[in-house]
This record gives C-alpha cells, sequence and structure tokens, in this order.
C-alpha cells in the first residue's frame, strides 16, 4: 500500500434520491489516489423486474481535466469478470499493482476521456445481488439493469450527461456491449450513445465454435487425432444452437475447450503457459483498508461469484452479431470489432466467420475491402478493415487481452475511435517501403522473435 493512496477529507457527495432514483445509493468518495489525479468509487443500487442489487463503479475523470470529454463505460467479460479487477487494475485503468502496491500507469484509458468502469452483472466482484432470484439471467436483465445504473449514475452528478457516450468492453461483453447499445436505440434512452467497440467478442457463438478446432490445430494446441474430435464436438455445439438447445450446444463447446486446454497452453494467448492469474487484485482489494478508502462496506468481499455465470448459463450460446448492422447504421461513430493476433478464445478467426456472413448493407463492400496495415507513430502494430461505420482491427503481438500486451496500440486505437479520427493516416516508418495493399492478399507474416509484450516487426 503505497502512502499516496489516500481519501480526501471530506466527501464528495451525498445523494437523497426521490421519486424514479428512491434507493439507489449514494454515497460516493472521490479519491486523492496519487498526485493530483482524483477519481469517485461508491454503489448505485438497481432495481428492475428482471435484476436487482448493488453495482460497484469506479469513476476516472481525465487526466487532461477537459469536463466536455466523452465518457466510455467499459464492461468486463466473464460473465462474472470483475471490470476493477480486469479493466482497471490490470488493463488501461489509472493504475496497475506491482509487487502489491498501486502505481500509476501512463498509457491510461483516461488520459483523454472519462472512464466509468463497473462490476457487473449483479454479483460481480464488489457488487452484490439483492437475493438469489435477482441474479441476471439474460442479456435483456443486464441490459435493463445498466441502463438502470446509467440513469441513477448521472443523477450523482459526476459528469454531463450530454457529453458523448460510449461502451466498451471484451470477451463475453461481445453479448452485453451489442446487447446494451441495442437496448438503450430501442427504448429512446435519453443518453448520448456515440460508438460501440468490443475487444475478443463472444458474439456469435454459433459460427465462432466452428472455427476454433482447426485454429487449435493452427496453433499446434491439438493432435490430428484430437482435431477429429473437437471437430465433431464444435459442429454439434453449432447444431444445438440452431435448434435452440443453447445448454446441449453449452456442453459441447465446453467439451472441445476441456479438449484443447489439455496442451497447458493459455488459451486466451497461445504464446504463454498457464492461466492468467487474479491473485494479486483479489488480496488488495481485499484489504480493509482499500476498502475503506473505495466506500465498501467492512464486510463486503471482492470475489468470483460462481451465481453469476450459472444463471447466465441459458444466455452463453446465443447470438448478439444479429443487432451489429442497426448499431453501425444508427450510432454516429458506430462499430469497432478488435482482437489480438494470439487470441484462441474468442480471437481474429471465430470473429471473422460471423462477420463475412453478416447481413447489412455494405457486406459486399466490407468483404472485399482491402486489410492495410495500421501504424501507431510510424511503427506497425496490425491490421484494419474497414466499410461504412463497421471497423474491424488486429492488433498484432497481443493475446485476448489487448489493452494489457500492446498498452500503447489499445490507447491510440480507442483515442482514435472515440475523437473520431481515420486509422489509415498513421505515418509509416521512414524505411518502410510497402504497399499496404498487399497485407490485404494474406502477405504479411509475423517475423519479430519477440512474443512477449514487446511490438512486432512484419515483412512483405
Amino acid at each position: 500500500m503505497t502512502r499516496s493512496f489516500r481519501v480526501l477529507t471530506r466527501l464528495a457527495a451525498v445523494v437523497a434520491c426521490v421519486g424514479l432514483l428512491t434507493g439507489s445509493v449514494v454515497e460516493s468518495r472521490q479519491l486523492n489516489i496519487h498526485e493530483s489525479d482524483t477519481y469517485i468509487a461508491g454503489y448505485v443500487t438497481v432495481d428492475t423486474p428482471s435484476t436487482a442489487g448493488e453495482i460497484f463503479y469506479w469513476f476516472c475523470p481525465p487526466r487532461d481535466g477537459n469536463v466536455s470529454a466523452p465518457l466510455n463505460l467499459w464492461i468486463q467479460g466473464g460473465p462474472g469478470s470483475s471490470g476493477i479487477a480486469w479493466g482497471l487494475l490490470k488493463e488501461h485503468g489509472p493504475y496497475e499493482l506491482k509487487d502489491g502496491a498501486l502505481v500509476r500507469r501512463e498509457l491510461a484509458w483516461n488520459n483523454n476521456h472519462a472512464v466509468l468502469y463497473v462490476d457487473q452483472p449483479v454479483g460481480t466482484g464488489y457488487s452484490i445481488a439483492k437475493n438469489a432470484s435477482t441474479y441476471a439471467q439474460d442479456e435483456h436483465a443486464i441490459a435493463e439493469g445498466l441502463l438502470d445504473f446509467m440513469y441513477k449514475w448521472y443523477a450523482l452528478g459526476h459528469w454531463n450527461k450530454s457529453n458523448p457516450f460510449f461502451i466498451t468492453g471484451e470477451s463475453y461483453a461481445g453479448h452485453y456491449v451489442p446487447a446494451f447499445a441495442h437496448h438503450i436505440v430501442s427504448v429512446g434512452a435519453t443518453l448520448n450513445l456515440q460508438g460501440v467497440a468490443i475487444g475478443d467478442g463472444f458474439t456469435d457463438p454459433q459460427e465462432q465454435v466452428l472455427t476454433k478446432p482447426l485454429q487449435a490445430y493452427g496453433f499446434s494446441l491439438i493432435d490430428r487425432d484430437q482435431l477429429k474430435l473437437a471437430q465433431k464436438l464444435s459442429e454439434t455445439s453449432s447444431q444445438k444452437c440452431a435448434k435452440g438447445d443453447y445448454l446441449g450446444a453449452l456442453r459441447a463447446r465446453s467439451a472441445m475447450e476441456s479438449l484443447v486446454s489439455q496442451s497447458g497452453i493459455n488459451l486466451y494467448d497461445v504464446r504463454i503457459f498457464g492461466d492468467y492469474s487474479e491473485d494479486d487484485v483479489k488480496t488488495w482489494l481485499n484489504q480493509p483498508e482499500v476498502k475503506a478508502k473505495l466506500n465498501v462496506p467492512a464486510d463486503r468481499r471482492w470475489h468470483t461469484d460462481p451465481e453469476v455465470g450459472a444463471a447466465l448459463e441459458d444466455d452463453y450460446m446465443r447470438s448478439w452479431g444479429g443487432v451489429i448492422p442497426d448499431l453501425v447504421n444508427a450510432l454516429p461513430h458506430g462499430v469497432l470489432l478488435y482482437q489480438g493476433q494470439f487470441d484462441w478464445k474468442d480471437g481474429v478467426t471465430s470473429n471473422q466467420a460471423w462477420l463475412s456472413k453478416l447481413d447489412w448493407p455494405d457486406k459486399e463492400a466490407f468483404n472485399s475491402a482491402n486489410r492495410t496495415t495500421w501504424y501507431v507513430d510510424g511503427k506497425p502494430k496490425g491490421w484494419i478493415k474497414s466499410a461504412g461505420k463497421l471497423i474491424e482491427l488486429v492488433v498484432g503481438g497481443a493475446g485476448h487481452m489487448v489493452p494489457m500486451d500492446q498498452p500503447e496500440a489499445a490507447l491510440d486505437m480507442v483515442t482514435r475511435f472515440i475523437q473520431g479520427q481515420p486509422f489509415d493516416d498513421s505515418s509509416r516508418a521512414a524505411d518502410d517501403n510497402t504497399d499496404s495493399n498487399s497485407s490485404s492478399q494474406g502477405e504479411v507474416s509475423v517475423v519479430a522473435a519477440r512474443l512477449g509484450r514487446a511490438e512486432f516487426n512484419i515483412v512483405i
């Protein structure tokens, strides 16, 4: 615990809500965690016909002090993964943990826009469900709960509701993000939603599951005999999806993934062995002094609640790809879909499978578009393909957790998207005389030996 983690001597706000906001918590605290940075953490009570409980949030205003800056709501996947633990502390928040101490992250997403991190749905992380019957059981419940949360959160006065609003997330947020955004558009919610971004999204399970065995074989995670079994299981899963047997589809998919996991490789990043760990954040977030400064009740424990995922078992294998065209059409900034190059779980191949079949006005233009190289400060960082307001970005040298693996590229990506800047105008390295269109022909190969967290090189 660093000395710089301290609380201002006064509460930022104690709000007594009335009318529609009755019971929506309330007491939030400003945290002066490091030098001049100020953040606000607290709870909002959600209460809808389909879900109820308290959602914990940690709000990070922009470091540049721009009060007119957009607000970016970050939603973690899982289901049941904590946006505080992963999004904020491990990926792109203003701080990260090193040797148990909180240190400043320079390449934070809130450098130039506001970011709101949440533990959702109820039961996730610091958040709690009202009772056993109020866990969200589908995306409709989650979307209703998030909309209730956002209305009540804005009422606290932490940020201007008229500022541009974006929703971003990764993994199972491939369900959460399109479902919530579509709900906002469908009900005409008074949120200034401008665009959505999904990283390594689990969005169309029926299509995505079919790509995974051959990709696993290509990554040498399984042998030829295992490939045959994996293909049979993935086909069974997809067929059951088509018939509406979502639990059966989930069981077949889980069996296929268990087979692949026997390799010992991290399925979220095939460059490394072993699973990711959240032990460090679990220890830190459960310290009494940390909970006190985050306005978390002393008896409340940060944890991964298995009931969150169990309640959503019938939701896993349902597709949300079909609402993407509506969002592309309705939102000024459209939709950004990005994937890490080395993610097997929900990576490039599986997302391109459903994207290529997506029925929308620019389908032909998107499928025939050239894939060009994306540069950040003159260095190649990935590949981009787009048509209309739909952008697909492959981030080189990254696994499932793109901001953790390639923080500089991830910050450039989200900044460009939120600010409406093009991705294809980046200056090239001085000694790069290649034709970017050739990358669309599949002739780009990664040759760098740096398969860790560093940049990568390409040759044509």
